[in-house]
């Protein structure tokens, strides 16, 4: 079996099963069935599974038709067993953070390299259109040094300001017990992963950078606290299970499985971001007095 993860966001970090590879352009996703019924394999907290087997074979497959194509995953979940009740709780915790994140030259650096670009090319280096409109005079440097005016050359790190370490926590407790006639597994479980993108607007009002935009407009700081713009970033999975096992004669047994899913996921959605870099773009212009491009 091979496991692919494309993302690492909350609630959005699920891994592609791909069993002998990929054999299609279209859905390659394996048939998962949990105690017989079809479900998402994400679906299923980890603490509840017993066994899982993998089917890849033809022969093994032929019994799932056209939807074993892929391969079939049988996932066994915990039962119950005659004795004493037995409780179990599982606390985990964990930190998650950017693998690698490549350095950036500050605001000088970049304007110092644009104009010996530019130059070595021929062209004139205080026309904006040949410098990608990005300011590239001996004053532009000086106030990318200087920190002057911060709202028309700016030299902000984005990946410092708005980026933190996350942090996920996963509890799980199971109750499992029984006699000869009534056999049980309860359990109950709760995910929570945080996302690496700082959502605490008091916290960014006191990032350097953001504190000395506040300082000069405080229209910037009613554009953060945007009320209608959520920018909480979070996954949340409550689970449980309830596996009964009744035996009602030597002949007859009666089994009943049930289970219970809610997840809740909260993310930046792009016209919510959109919207309120507008509303930011519009105090720098109001701040300034005149309309020129800020983003460079």
């Amino acid at each position: 079996m091979i496991t692919r993860q494309s993302s690492g966001r909350p609630g959005q970090d699920d891994a592609a099963l791909f069993i002998r590879g990929r054999a299609t352009f279209n859905n390659s996703d394996p048939l998962v069935l949990v105690d017989g019924v079809e479900r998402d394999f994400r679906q299923i907290e980890p603490d509840d599974i017993e066994s899982v087997s993998i089917l890849k074979d033809a022969s093994a497959t032929a019994v799932f038709g056209v939807r074993g194509a892929n391969g079939v995953v049988l996932v066994t979940t915990k039962r119950g067993a005659a004795g004493k009740s037995k409780i179990n709780f599982n606390a985990e915790y964990g930190v998650t953070n950017f693998n690698r994140i490549t350095k950036a030259l500050n605001a000088e650096t970049t304007s110092l390299f644009q104009r010996e670009g530019t130059i070595n090319v021929g062209l004139d280096p205080s026309i904006l259109s040949n410098t990608s409109n990005f300011p590239v005079s001996e004053y532009d440097n000086y106030l990318y040094r200087t920190q002057l005016s911060p709202f028309t050359h700016a030299d902000n790190d984005f990946i410092e300001t708005f980026t933190k370490p996350g942090s996920q926590q996963k509890y799980n407790i199971s109750i499992t017990g029984g006699n000869k006639v009534i056999k049980y597994y309860v359990s109950a479980g709760y995910f929570n992963q945080q996302g690496m993108f700082e959502a605490d607007i008091d916290k960014l009002r006191e990032k350097p950078i953001l504190k000395r935009l506040i300082e000069l407009s405080p229209d910037v700081d009613e554009a953060l606290r945007a009320k209608e713009y959520d920018a909480s970033y979070y996954f949340d999975r409550i689970t449980t299970r309830s596996n009964i096992d009744i035996t009602l004669s030597e002949d007859l047994k009666l089994g009943v499985n049930m289970s219970y899913l809610y997840k809740k996921k909260t993310g930046p959605l792009l016209m919510m971001v959109y919207q309120a870099v507008l509303k930011i773009y519009d105090s720098l212009l109001h701040f300034i007095g005149m309309h020129r491009r800020l983003f460079l």
